[in-house]
């Protein structure tokens, strides 16, 4: 049983490390983790088998193979499109349970697989920056410092950035020795220097509203009432203010700079939307990726409308072809609510709300309860707000490392709502079974009691 476990464990810190680092190695990991879950499929029913948040990611994975199915009868020449996007969903849906039992509800596991990752993003981040032209990234604000501009990297940063803020002391008091406490802090701060640098260097601006409206909030709630002990002490006062000079100033310029630039131009596409007239929203000049996001969204509504209930599956996509030539390059709806309503219909969002309105409300209660670290639980609830206002304005899951960044995201907030459950339904059994047994032993003796024990 204890190999068993290891594997599930093993496969857990193998996908956290190379979630960003090697889409080969996080597939491993997830194939381990899948194995160790099949494996003890006992363990696992009596673990979240009754549960209604299983049942409706049980409903969620029959809805996308039905509308893959449907897809098909309707367009047999769609059927490599509709098995790519039900591969696509099932990286998320079918694995979100697999991973939440490697986690098993241990905070220090969650812990674990979200330092794995963020260190793995920092890796890559470092990797893939280019040192060439530092100094037009950082002093003109060039965008995009990366080799890959893809827009999850602004997220998952952003994500990182709030963890580490929200979760500080559990890598500045990681260690007792005092050489690994500041190898420690040292990471630490490195990292949150650098996710910060990515946020300001890739320029997305819905990272950056999500991140200002949330960031400061989640920061006041975690350490509430903890922020006078620490101007109390003149040393630790010095180190903060000498810390977020540190990280400030090499970052000021810059993001004043990108910030004036990525807003430019914003009145004219913003003006025409208002007007009601979406066709007059210019695709020229400064702000082109504004104007391209508003023409596929009318796109999509409009196809929306035409099948309300189901959708179009993987053909919704293939509409944006018959756009103007500059929009044509875009893949997808750069909207998840628009993406999801054109592909899988009222039906498919119905049941995406009905599963993500029952997580949250049951992380409120685990977190009332006393079972959840409030730094958790504010990073929790931070994250995905981060990511709900990030996914309107784009598609968090067209990339694997953003399917990888959703997954992680979803299993973590299920395993502390599945464990929390299992143990609250043992405990009423055994309370259950201590009632009878004294009820039948007032009326019957000892003996029936052990026969019913």
């Amino acid at each position: 049983m204890r190999a068993r476990w290891d594997l599930s464990l093993a496969g857990l810190v193998l996908f956290s490390s190379f979630m960003w680092l090697g889409v080969a190695g996080a597939y491993i990991g997830l194939s381990l983790v899948g194995i160790a879950f099949a494996h003890r499929w006992r363990d696992v029913a009596r673990w979240a088998g009754n549960d209604w948040l299983v049942r409706i990611i049980l409903f969620i994975l029959g809805y996308l193979l039905f509308r893959c199915i449907l897809g098909y009868l309707q367009n047999p020449e769609s059927l490599y499109g509709q098995l790519e996007l039900l591969g696509h969903q099932a990286e998320i849906w079918a694995l979100v349970l697999p991973l939440a039992w490697a986690m098993r509800g241990r905070t220090n596991r969650v812990v674990l697989a979200w330092t794995l990752a963020g260190a793995g993003l920092v890796l890559l981040l470092w990797k893939n920056f280019d040192w060439n032209r530092y100094e037009v990234i950082l002093f003109e604000a060039r965008r995009f410092g990366f080799h890959k501009s893809y827009l999850d990297y602004a997220l998952f940063s952003s994500l990182t950035a709030l963890w580490l803020m929200v979760g500080a002391r559990r890598y500045w008091y990681a260690f007792e020795k005092r050489s690994l406490r500041w190898f420690a802090r040292a990471f630490w701060g490195v990292s949150l220097f650098t996710v910060l640098a990515a946020v300001v260097i890739i320029q997305s601006r819905s990272t950056w509203v999500a991140s200002l409206l949330v960031w400061p909030v989640a920061v006041g709630l975690r350490y509430r009432g903890h922020l006078s002990c620490l101007f109390q002490n003149r040393r630790r006062a010095l180190a903060l203010l000498l810390l977020v000079c540190v990280v400030a100033l090499p970052l000021g310029f810059s993001a004043a700079k990108a910030w004036q630039q990525r807003w430019t131009g914003i009145d004219l596409p913003v003006r025409a939307v208002l007007s009601g007239d979406v066709d007059r929203v210019p695709l020229k000049g400064r702000d082109f990726s504004l104007g391209a996001r508003i023409h596929v969204w009318a796109l999509g509504l409009e196809k929306w409308r035409e099948r309300p209930l189901l959708g179009w599956g993987s053909e919704a996509t293939t509409f944006i072809g018959g756009l103007n030539n500059r929009v044509r390059r875009l893949e997808h709806y750069h909207s998840t609510p628009v993406q999801m309503a054109a592909q899988y219909g009222l039906l498919g969002v119905a049941l995406f709300i009905t599963f993500f309105a029952v997580l949250w409300r049951r992380l409120v209660r685990v977190y009332r309860e006393g079972k959840l670290p409030r730094d958790l639980f504010v990073f929790m609830v931070g994250a995905w707000a981060i990511s709900l206002f990030w996914g309107v304005f784009d598609l968090a899951y067209y990339h694997a490392h953003g399917r990888f960044a959703v997954l992680l995201l979803c299993a973590g907030s299920c395993t502390l709502v599945l464990t929390s459950s299992a143990r609250r339904e043992s405990a009423a059994h055994r309370e259950g079974l201590e009632h009878v047994g004294g009820d039948m032993l007032s009326e019957t003796g000892r003996g029936e009691v052990h026969l019913a024990w």
